[in-house]
């Protein structure tokens, strides 16, 4: 001000003279005498659940009471928006035009009568108790649900006056299909968890139309609408959309942990951990797929694409945002020899340009993928939030299964086959809670032995370790990006920005060591840059307080940025086994992390190549406080029957067992040189091609489908049968 030779004013304003001096009372004096408004008025027309009797329109902006009419304008905000209101004015008429489009089906004779008075009360979809848009139903596209459920989940947007707007921006995408809650006695197939492999294969197999399809989730069937904002994914690790499961006590690492337990969290929910990963579309390395075909006996399917495949159900996005550390991080990658590439192309090995699983700067899960568009086939159903207890098995063939729901115990059957798709730690519980695990085990808890398969070992998983890094203080922090009023427009707007990131991830590089030769595109580790709130080690790791005071504490104000270092291919191998025998615990998850020394040192090849060359020291730190990524595989690991610690064939398969596969990340041999999820919806697309091969529809199982009447082993996928028997030379994986 000083610049321009700006000064207050020297007259005293009338009034106000005996508070003169003091400032607080006399800028009070002034307000109270003359306000001064800034002509933005709002909130006359409140929006909000209708059965609010504050509210006067509900969320798709309807007046309570009244069919046909709307309020479009800032009369509706709940709350005046912090700012200017034309901007928020504007996208609310944005907002209601593509609302009010989506219940307009122009047909020619609509276009012919335009003007007339064709339409009557309760025929659209857009009128109060009309069918299953009524007030309380669960069609409704209700503004991202409930307010109040939303706002229960953990995230920076809890408080925001904006929120409202930014549910009403997502309602209009939907993130999970129609569900149902009556069943059939009898289904040809059952899939048994409707995560990122389950829910894949229930799209795939129902579009078969001649065969039934029943889809069992433990976990709900309505994830919360702010799931789809991929800047916010870590808010909702360990809420009910997550089994929220722990370690047990690790003996090679763990001690700056609580309990050296690390904590372990996987999706649950349509979708599965597709819900709250962090979107990253890796594949991994050519060479994880050469090692299975080696290891597995399968064959490779020639397949007429290039790396990129064009107009799948999982759409592939770069995430609209830039974080201040990418461009210095690239430059210094570019001047240390690295390439930036496509690691999902022909070379893996340097810095990646990201790529996630999103559409339209939203999150793709596979129930929006697979399960939205099926959820109209009268084939399928799809049940959340159906507690599966165990398979039904009789005579060495699975015949059914039974599982909780409502409060009441069923027993459906299946007439071809039961799939388990329950991932890589609830599928072993619920194979030997079924009978099938290694005997002695199974005998600990009194269950009677079906098979004796080595069920739960193989487990792997990828970790590391964290080097945090502070950066300039004009940086806002990720809590701080996310609540600033002009960044929830700009996602609201136009999809871009912080909250368009992919958990607010910068940069990947996939590296190797330095005794790998140059020639030899195998990197052994990874290494994320991302953002991260101060909180992140303690809340989401399980950093013991003291340790996390003593090392964080001086940062607490800070703006964070974590380099995470992981071993790709580890040595050590874990096991899931049975706490009880009671479906409801927890399986007892143990990685067994740096049982095999070797796993450190591309962890600390990774820490040192961006930190310097402390060896003994993140050595350390890699043992006090091991990181997971979250990539459980292998516990019902794939490969030649004659293998003993094989537990399914290449078909996918249960050893022994007529009638039952499984279909999710545990039959990976090894763990793939990246994030898991694309790998485990590839695993799911294969098996559904697997399956499909044993279906003959015929005009009489067109006819009579789901009239339950489908026998046991009608199915040509038991052993032993014709050309799907074990070594036939037809079988591809």
């Amino acid at each position: 001000m000083k610049k321009v030779g700006a000064k207050p004013f020297k007259t005293v304003f009338p009034g106000c003279e005996q508070f003169y001096g003091n400032e607080d009372s006399y800028f009070t004096c002034i307000a109270r005498a003359a306000v001064v408004t800034i002509f933005h008025p709002v909130g006359t027309a409140k929006m909000g659940d209708p059965r609010d009797p504050t509210t006067v329109v509900d969320p798709q902006l309807r007046v309570k009471g009244i069919k046909g009419l709307r309020v479009v304008d800032a009369s509706v905000m709940p709350t005046i928006t912090s700012g200017n209101t034309n901007a928020p004015t504007i996208m609310i008429a944005e907002k209601a035009a593509d609302i009010i489009k989506q219940t307009i089906h122009c047909s020619s004779d609509e276009y012919s009568s335009y003007g007339s008075d064709v339409s009557s009360y309760g025929s659209s979809d857009s009128s109060y108790g009309s069918g299953d848009s009524s007030y309380g139903s669960a069609e409704l596209i209700q503004l991202a649900m409930d307010i109040a459920a939303e706002r229960a989940y953990p995230t920076p947007l809890a408080n925001s006056t904006l929120l409202p707007f930014l549910l009403l921006s997502l309602s209009t995408n939907r993130n999970a299909p129609r569900t149902s809650a009556t069943f059939k006695k009898e289904y040809d197939y059952i899939i048994v968890g409707g995560g990122s492999a389950g829910a894949t294969l229930a799209g795939r197999l129902s579009e078969e139309s001649c065969v039934s399809v029943l889809l069992l989730e433990a976990g709900t069937g309505k994830p919360p609408l702010l799931s789809d904002v991929p800047g916010l994914d870590r808010s909702f690790l360990f809420t009910k959309i997550d089994w929220q499961f722990k370690t047990v006590p690790q003996r090679h690492t763990g001690s700056a942990l609580i309990s050296r337990q690390v904590l372990y969290p996987l999706g649950k929910g349509l979708g599965g951990s597709s819900l709250l990963n962090g979107m990253l579309y890796i594949r991994g390395n050519h060479k994880d797929y050469d090692n299975w075909e080696a290891q597995a006996e399968i064959k490779r399917s020639s397949i007429p694409l290039g790396y990129h495949a064009v107009g799948g159900p999982v759409t592939v996005e770069r995430p609209e945002y830039k974080a201040e550390m990418s461009d210095p991080i690239y430059e210094a990658a570019q001047n240390e020899g690295y390439d930036i590439l496509d690691s999902n192309a022909a070379r893996q090995t340097g810095f990646d340009v990201l790529q996630a699983t999103l559409r339209n700067g939203q999150r793709c899960s596979t129930s929006k993928a697979y399960l939205v568009p099926a959820e109209n086939r009268t084939n399928l159903d799809i049940i959340p939030e159906a507690y599966v207890r165990k398979v039904l098995i009789q005579n060495k063939k699975a015949v059914g299964v039974q599982f909780d729901f409502q409060n009441a115990t069923y027993e459906v059957k299946a007439g071809k086959e039961v799939i388990i798709s329950a991932g890589a730690t609830k599928t072993p519980q619920i194979l030997m809670l079924s009978g099938i695990g290694p005997k002695e085990h199974l005998q600990e808890f009194g269950i009677p032995v079906v098979a004796d398969l080595p069920v739960g070992n193989n487990f792997q998983d990828h970790c590391g370790t964290l080097t945090p890094y502070e950066l300039d203080p004009e940086i806002p922090t990720t809590t701080e990006k996310i609540q600033n009023p002009q960044n929830i427009i700009e996602y609201i707007d136009s999809r871009t920005g912080p909250l368009a990131s992919a958990s607010f991830l910068s940069i990947m590089a996939f590296l190797k060591a330095q005794l790998v030769s140059p020639s030899v595109d195998y990197p052994d580790h990874e290494i994320y840059f991302l953002e991260a709130p101060i909180e992140y080690p303690e809340q989401q790791v399980g950093y013991k307080r003291e340790i996390f005071e003593a090392y964080y504490g001086p940062y607490m104000n800070s703006s964070l940025f974590l380099c995470m270092s992981q071993h790709l291919r580890p040595k050590s191998r874990g096991t899931v086994r049975l706490n009880s025998s009671n479906p409801y615990d927890a399986p007892a998850i143990d990685p067994n992390y740096f049982q095999d020394p070797d796993d450190i040192r591309p962890i600390i090849d990774g820490c040192e190549q961006f930190y310097g060359n402390e060896d003994s020291y993140f050595t350390c730190i890699a043992r006090a406080a091991v990181v997971t990524i979250y990539h459980p595989v292998g516990t019902a690991k794939m490969g030649d029957p004659r293998d003993p610690t094989t537990v399914v064939d290449h078909h996918l398969r249960v050893k022994g067992i007529k009638g039952l596969r499984v279909v999710d990340a545990s039959v990976m041999p090894t763990i793939t040189s990246g994030n898991t999820n694309v790998p485990t919806i590839m695993i799911a697309e294969k098996a559904a091609d697997i399956i499909k091969e044993t279906i003959e529809c015929s005009s009489y199982e067109y006819s009579r489908y789901g009239s339950g009447d489908s026998s046991y082993g009608s199915s040509d996928s038991s052993y032993g049968s014709g050309d799907s028997s074990y070594g036939s030379g037809s079988d591809e994986s």
